[in-house]
């Protein structure tokens, strides 16, 4: 009986692979510098090794007739590989070939040498600085929950996995991609597929012996052994920016770590496909079982500031927050009553003042037509009449004629706008404060569980000597491994819930909401938080951004006359020069009346303009504008 197509693997596509000497080729060519080395050193022995001690094979061998020297044709059986396993060979490019022709790390060659030659062990470098034994009968791990497990469990998960990849449609020249995902070299490998067969792809999966687990546990080993290797791993988020062509132009280990994250975004494609959902960014991911230093994080930042309907909204939220039986001990009555006293000063400021929002460092304030000193707030009042006190003592000996007169209303107006946005700064400094009151209980307790963790071998072993009194070694070690894993998991938890309070409550005090629906943060829009780009008058959401997309985005749009989107300004009168119409879309109007749209490439293009009020030459930098992670 025949088994079931369903049940059966897919037919390998032989021309996405490499033959034998095609794939070393790959492996070793540094294409954009080749003046110095490649970007490794394997030849067709070294190959032979690591198939040896079974850490890579061929994903075909196919008898095939080829051209021998003397002009005749011989059929010989060639073998093709993914160039996708140059990720086993850049884990496996320490070591050395000894006399047997065998792998060894280079730092074990002299180790047990008093050993005769066939009882000493023989250990193979694997990745940045680990080594296993080669002859370990033990070699293929366990397949349990966790996502870090040894060479030959990951070289035979990549395996069945690409197995599956290199079965699946992709585009058959580079010219039938988009430009950015074209490649700089004719001969580089496409990096799009077709991962259609996967979307509610269980059963597909579990054909090749695979699962999600799996599928994660290669993304985890993939990312972090590239993020060891990458020397620009810093600047990670800001080369994915680029198309495929620039990073074909990376050197060296940059270039390589290129193409191991290439196959580390395959495997993510392949699990969101099956899962249905997006994964988080790599070092998210790779690191999300540590403590994350903010460097990691994904560069998606908010606009910061001072919002009377952010504030609003956190105090919101931290009431919902509260409700939670867990959060209860975190929430003393002097905590309450701050945040009483907080939300009904907000509700007043709102009654007086209305709605403001003050965004970002450098600010452009208007001066005040409504509202008199004496209408002033108390905190506003005295902020306002100390400052006024101060400038009308300097002038008090100067005669006042009409002009100067006007000059000291105008002040007088400036300086009650100020007011109001110190009132309402000060109001947030004292909500982050309760916030931060609240947060410092969880970094305590998380900083005190990690302590135990790293005093662990001065104090563990001693307060509990009596228990182990009785044990084994080896038992005594498991118990002490145990226990370390119920603190590190108590440290996890209260990293979770402080940046749980962080993000559903605190972070909503720091920010600004969108100047259109006031609902929603703002994302921000330019790679220098202070840059003439990002004023406080430009702060619209993704959402409302949609909705000018779907408009015509020309200068009668009733949105262009009702939102100050990215201004160009003079350097020197502060003339408007330019609108950028959304992200890096510029809109013109051209000589014979035809409206069109512009989009700038990221950072390579320079613009200049003559003022026509000053006559002052401006010009910008790389225009780098409404980039978004």
């Amino acid at each position: 009986m025949n088994m079931s197509k369903k049940n059966e693997k897919r037919e390998i596509k032989k021309d996405q692979l490499l033959p034998e000497w095609g794939f070393i080729r790959f492996c070793n060519e540094d294409q954009a510098n080749t003046y110095v080395g490649g970007r490794m050193d394997i030849n067709e022995h070294f190959l032979k090794a690591a198939e040896k001690d079974e850490l890579i094979k061929p994903l075909l061998q196919i008898k095939e007739k080829q051209k021998q020297n003397d002009g005749t044709e011989k059929e010989v059986l060639v073998k093709y590989y993914s160039p996708y396993q140059i990720y086993i060979l850049a884990e496996l490019r320490k070591n050395i070939l000894d006399e047997d022709g065998n792998l060894r790390a280079p730092d074990t060659i002299d180790w047990y040498k008093e050993r005769p030659k066939e009882q000493r062990p023989r250990y193979i470098s694997w990745g940045g600085g680990m080594s296993f034994w080669a002859d370990n009968p033990k070699k293929r791990d366990r397949e349990d929950d966790e996502l870090w497990v040894g060479a030959h469990l990951v070289s035979d998960y990549l395996y069945r996995f690409l197995e599956l990849l290199h079965s699946l449609e992709q585009p058959k020249e580079h010219y039938y991609l988009p430009i950015e995902k074209r490649r700089y070299w004719n001969n580089a490998p496409i990096t799009e597929y077709d991962f259609t067969p996967l979307k509610n792809g269980k059963k597909l999966l579990s054909t090749y012996g695979l699962d999600e687990h799996k599928l994660n546990i290669l993304r985890k080993n993939v990312g972090q052994f590239t993020e060891v290797i990458d020397p620009l791993a810093h600047w990670h988020y800001y080369i994915e920016r680029h198309p495929e062509w620039k990073k074909d132009l990376l050197k060296g280990d940059a270039s390589l770590a290129q193409d191991l994250y290439r196959l580390y975004h395959l495997l993510t494609e392949a699990w969101e496909a099956l899962m249905g959902k997006k994964s988080e960014p790599i070092f998210e991911f790779i690191h999300k079982d540590f403590p994350h230093h903010p460097f990691w994080r994904p560069k998606v930042e908010y606009v910061g500031g001072e919002d009377i309907k952010a504030l609003q909204y956190s105090v919101q939220q931290f009431k919902k927050w509260k409700l939670k039986k867990a959060n209860k001990p975190f929430v003393s009555n002097n905590v309450a009553d701050k945040i009483k006293k907080i939300e009904q000063e907000l509700s007043d400021y709102e009654k007086k003042y209305g709605d403001r929002s003050y965004a970002g460092s450098y600010r452009e304030v208007e001066p005040e037509k409504i509202i008199k000193v004496e209408d002033l707030g108390e905190r506003e009042k005295r902020y306002a009449t100390s400052i006024l006190k101060q400038i009308k003592e300097q002038e008090l000996n100067k005669k006042c004629d009409d002009e100067e007169k006007e000059s000291w209303e105008e002040k007088v107006r400036n300086e009650i706008s100020m007011a109001i946005m110190h009132g309402l700064g000060d109001l947030e400094r004292e909500l982050r404060q309760v916030f931060w009151d609240v947060s410092k209980q969880f970094n305590d307790r998380r900083s005190a569980a990690w302590q135990r963790i790293n005093e662990w071998g001065s104090k563990w072993w001693w307060e509990n000597r009596e228990k182990l009194q009785g044990l084994s070694r080896e038992e005594q070690l498991k118990l002490s491994r145990e226990e370390m894993k119920k603190v590190r998991q108590e440290a996890k938890d209260w990293e979770e819930r402080g940046s749980d309070f962080h993000n559903s409550v605190a972070r909503y005090a720091e920010i600004v909401f969108c100047k259109m629906c006031r609902k929603k943060p703002v994302r921000q829009r330019s790679e220098n938080p202070s840059s003439m780009w990002n004023k406080n008058s430009s702060l619209i959401c993704d959402d409302c951004l949609a909705d000018v997309r779907k408009n015509s985005l020309t200068t009668e749009d009733e949105w262009w006359k009702r939102v100050n989107q990215a201004e160009w300004k003079c350097k020197k009168c502060d003339k408007l020069l330019y609108k950028f119409v959304h992200g890096n879309i510029l809109t013109a109007l051209t000589r014979n009346n035809v409206p069109v749209k512009i989009e700038v490439e990221y950072g390579r293009a320079i613009m200049s303009a003559k003022c026509p009020q000053c006559r002052s030459e401006n010009e910008t930098l790389p225009v780098d504008w409404g980039w978004l992670p």
